[in-house]
């Protein structure tokens, strides 16, 4: 069990925070990690407390013990996980949900109190109580809770060191997708790989990550590295001061502090790569563990489109995703919804607040979000590539429900240029919880899938869609899998 944070936790780690020099690096901090991930609990207990409390006033004494009645632990993080999504809709950086989604998460608490059991009782005032209850809860989610910016602490507890375990292959992930099991399947010739293992030194939560998302994570965390500063071990840069030649020092003298200066320089150099190494760690425990809490109410919601397909895109232009996470980008660029945990491992933040000039992107959105949110947003970044003549390009892939919004809407409607349909069940994407697991699984979703191409003029020339990329796409979606062919580009559609 997670150790319960005091309410005060995260103001505390404020103003420690605020004691720091402006221009220095803000490490992650297991210890904040964990405080955060205490504090998701407890408003989660909070959701659940606070429905029952409506329902208890409500229901006849029969009903008031009925398990039907009650909010599951599931269903809480599953609100909370949709909370989060919209409030990254509405630009906000943070890891709680904000009162500005209030009426969003009233619709989905009024669901549960109309369900069968409760509809009779709770008809006429059903809205009210899920209004009330919302906002409630949101005020709760908000209350003590520090700026994004000051959510990481400098100073470094024992706690904060991460054991990291290799087990052994076999490891089949923490717990199976909530929903659709039937269409969760093993993925044709997938290795069956080690599993890191990392935790904090005190014990604590775990988090888990497959060895080859591990290996990518690094490389990531790396490129990002080359460009910020790491702070120095203090120890061994006052060796190197101390051992530095000094005016005026007879020979003998010299050779020793050469000497020292050399031994210190190596020591250097063995503390420096410690250090990345153990920087990379907490890195990629306080990511993980901010990941677990979204994804404890359904593990399938950060689904991949497969590699195969990224590949086609990539060889065709397309340089980053619009929603991702560091666990399952398959392209360098990417954007996701943490700014504080995720810009390590290269990612260019909130898709919301980005603001691509240029560029051809795969943008394959959370479910949990409506399209008329993502669609708005398109059209308007299309709409002034188009004003300034720049080439702006998107390749939408989304549910087939979601499609009737790209046709109703006028200006995002101008933009397209080509759409086609993946039937059921013969075309899949990679589990989302694949990343914790030694072999992956693939979700063959019982819907119909669409993709989308929307470009500005100077996009269409830029990069024009062929039948041999269609073809490919599809192919690279079909399931089972089946290599791509190699073949001769063809005519611009």
């Amino acid at each position: 069990p997670v150790p319960e944070a005091p309410a005060s936790a995260a103001r505390a780690a404020a103003e420690e925070d605020e004691e720091t020099e402006s221009g220095s690096l803000r490490r992650s901090s297991p210890t904040r990690a964990l405080a955060i991930f205490a504090r998701i609990k407890e408003v989660i207990h909070f959701l659940r407390e606070a429905y029952f409390e409506v329902v208890q006033a409500s229901l006849p004494e029969t009903l008031r013990e009925a398990e039907s009645v009650l909010m599951s632990e599931r269903c809480a993080y599953a609100i909370f996980a949709k909370a989060i999504f919209w409030s990254s809709a509405d630009g906000d950086a943070t890891p709680y949900p904000t009162r500005r989604v209030a009426s969003r998460v009233a619709e989905e608490v009024n669901v549960l109190l109309e369900s069968a059991e409760l509809r009779k009782p709770l008809d006429a005032t059903a809205r009210f109580f899920a209004r009330s209850l919302s906002e409630r809860w949101l005020e709760e989610c908000e209350r003590d809770v520090a700026p994004i910016s000051a959510l990481e602490i400098v100073n470094e507890t024992p706690a904060d060191r991460i054991r990291t375990t290799r087990l052994s292959p076999g490891h089949r992930g923490e717990e199976d997708a909530p929903h659709d099991g039937e269409c969760l399947v093993p993925v044709p010739a997938a290795s069956d790989e080690h599993v890191f293992e990392l935790a904090p030194r005190g014990g604590a939560e775990a988090v888990r990550v497959r060895e080859s998302v591990f290996l990518r994570l690094n490389q990531r965390f790396e490129r990002w590295a080359e460009t910020h500063e790491i702070p120095e071990p203090s120890v061994v840069v006052e060796a190197l001061v101390d051992a530095a030649p000094r005016a005026g020092e007879v020979p003998k003298h010299a050779d020793v502090r050469e000497r020292r200066l050399r031994h210190a320089e190596q020591s250097l150099a063995t503390q420096r790569k410690a250090d990345r190494r153990h920087e990379f760690e907490r890195r990629v425990y306080c990511m993980l563990l901010r990941y677990k809490a979204l994804s404890r109410g359904d593990p399938g919601q950060h689904g991949m489109v497969p590699e195969p397909v990224m590949r086609v895109l990539a060889d065709w232009g397309c340089e980053a995703e619009c929603f991702a996470t560091p666990f399952n980008a398959a392209l360098t660029g990417f954007c996701s919804p943490f700014d504080d945990v995720d810009e390590c491992f290269g990612s260019e933040g909130n898709f919301f607040k980005f603001e691509p000039a240029r560029g051809n992107f795969e943008c394959n959105p959370p479910f949990l979000l409506n399209n008329d949110v993502i669609v708005d947003r398109l059209a308007n970044l299309l709409r002034a590539a188009e004003t300034r003549n720049d080439p702006l390009a998107f390749t939408l892939i989304h549910a087939e429900a979601h499609f009737k919004t790209c046709r109703k809407h006028a200006v995002f409607n101008s933009f397209m240029r080509h759409h086609f349909f993946l039937e059921e069940k013969a075309h899949y994407y990679h589990e989302g919880a694949s990343y914790l697991r030694s072999c992956p699984r693939a979700y063959l979703p019982p819907f119909r899938t669409v993709l989308v191409f929307a470009a500005t003029t100077a996009a269409k020339k830029e990069w024009p869609l062929t039948p041999s990329l269609l073809h490919d796409l599809k192919l690279a979606f079909s399931w089972p899998p089946r290599p791509l062919p190699a073949h001769v580009p063809s005519e611009t559609l």
